[in-house]
């Protein structure tokens, strides 16, 4: 039986559906193996990490069916058809079998990445919903300190107290899953600060400025006792004068923390001179 000559269209048409395929038809398996593993290397790469490496993936199947056409034009069989049908088949098993395998990889990466950004985002909800709250409550009692209303102030301080341990809980919680999944150097990239500031924040600025916010109902209750004349203007401007010391303190640390954190301070600056008109 005469040798045929391999078909041009054929080992094109392989290597374009299956990066390779047409090399192995052509006889030339190590390339058409090469070829065929780094196409499933891009390929998961694309659909778990970023769509960019499908565009590599795009090269190495345009490749693959120029050289498979090219090389078959020249190229003649050198063992009897019947056994080169043979090997080509058991190939093509075998090509199937690690096509299969492959695609079970891909969807188990891609299930657990996206399940895995799920929680994340769950978790991140979690976080930005009670800070909100605690955002709110704070400006509220800010709002209050600024009308002079100390009563309602000393409140919504309060309230703010509580609010902000939750909020501390889960920003820490949200740190530590993102830490041990391996997710927290993306998350803090995003942040532009690493996790660590944002736990200082919370920790070491917030609460002193809400005593130090406390402390402030009290300077203008007695500004009101002095212009009533129930304390002594001596009095009134020892306590004034402590509280002020005090609030540079903290307000020194808050900008301090909130730079760390990549943030500006900007929140209502209640620095009163204690000027007595």
């Amino acid at each position: 039986m005469p040798k045929p000559k391999k078909k041009p269209w054929l080992a094109g048409l392989l290597s374009f559906f299956v990066a390779g395929m047409g090399q192995i038809y052509n006889k030339q398996y190590k390339k058409g193996f090469l070829l065929l593993i780094f196409s499933f290397i891009f390929i998961i790469l694309a659909f778990t990490i970023n769509s960019w490496f499908g565009i590599i993936n795009w090269a190495i199947l345009i490749y693959a069916v120029y050289d498979a056409y090219k090389t078959a034009k020249r190229t003649i069989v050198e063992e009897p058809y019947r056994n080169a049908v043979w090997i080509t088949v058991i190939i093509y098993i075998i090509i199937f079998i690690a096509s299969f395998i492959a695609g079970v990889i891909s969807v188990w990466l891609i299930g657990f990445t996206s399940e895995k950004q799920t929680e994340i985002q769950s978790k991140s909800d979690e976080f930005e919903k009670v800070n909100s709250q605690f955002l709110s409550k704070l400006n509220e009692a800010v709002l209050s300190l600024n009308a002079g209303d100390t009563v309602t102030a000393r409140n919504r301080i309060s309230e703010t107290k509580l609010l902000l341990i939750d909020t501390t809980q889960k920003l820490k919680s949200l740190c530590n899953w993102l830490s041990e999944s391996g997710f927290l150097s993306g998350f803090e990239k995003e942040l532009g600060a690493p996790c660590s500031a944002f736990i200082d924040l919370y920790e070491l600025c917030y609460p002193k400025l809400l005593d130090n916010y406390y402390t402030l109902t009290y300077v203008y209750d007695n500004a009101k006792k002095l212009r009533n004349n129930e304390i002594t203007k001596e009095d009134y401007v020892s306590y004034c004068n402590s509280w002020l010391n005090d609030y540079n303190v903290v307000r020194g640390t808050c900008n301090t923390l909130y730079k760390k954190a990549n943030m500006n301070f900007s929140l209502e600056d209640l620095s009163k001179t204690c000027e007595i008109s």
